[in-house]
């Protein structure tokens, strides 16, 4: 059992998590119908485009990000050694792709994920970067500091106010990420 003391132990980043393919299926679906993305603009808190899954024009592309958010979490349970998460495939909240323009005040300040009673029953997230981003986009913890964005890659941690982060300006590149969350039942 690791010790509460080292909080880096629960936020884990695995490469090539989702295919590659995937991944520009997803950037696709948000492209193809971008006009239907939701704009968030809090002065840096945050500064991005929004779109659910669901709201792209392939159906079969929430069964796939399912499937590898589901495999992700198994691994993230054993790896960090954990018997108290749920042990059944978990319930998740409905995946979205956030894209940060290039070259603009696009970004997410400083925060966590749980911040209202709504949020409460969030205790995983899954953060997947869709595209590599050469200069900027990095997401940055406390706790184990810079992750770049590279394709694939996926970061878990629990989303508490034990792990804040940001996410950084794109500077080269626009930035695709997909988010989602395990949840309470």
């Amino acid at each position: 059992m690791t010790s509460l003391d080292n909080l880096s132990h629960y936020v884990r980043v695995y490469d090539n998590a989702f295919p590659k393919h995937l991944c520009q299926e997803l950037i696709k679906g948000f492209e193809d119908r971008s006009e239907k993305s939701i704009r968030q603009e809090y002065n840096g808190y945050p500064n991005f485009h929004l779109m659910y899954v669901t709201k792209m024009k392939n159906r079969t592309l929430g069964s796939s990000v399912s499937h590898h958010l589901n495999d992700v979490y198994q691994k993230y349970k054993k790896d960090i050694n954990q018997d108290f998460f749920p042990k059944k495939p978990i319930t998740m909240s409905q995946p979205k792709v956030k894209k940060y323009d290039m070259g603009t005040d696009d970004r997410y300040d400083r925060h966590v994920d749980i911040t209202n009673q709504v949020d409460a029953k969030r205790y995983v997230a899954f953060l997947i970067f869709l595209n590599t981003v050469e200069e900027g986009g990095s997401t940055v913890f406390d706790s184990i500091g810079t992750v770049n964005a590279v394709q694939g890659r996926c970061i878990v941690f629990p989303p508490n106010w034990l792990y804040p982060h940001a996410g950084l300006r794109a500077i080269s590149d626009n930035k695709y990420i997909l988010s989602a969350y395990g949840l309470y039942k």
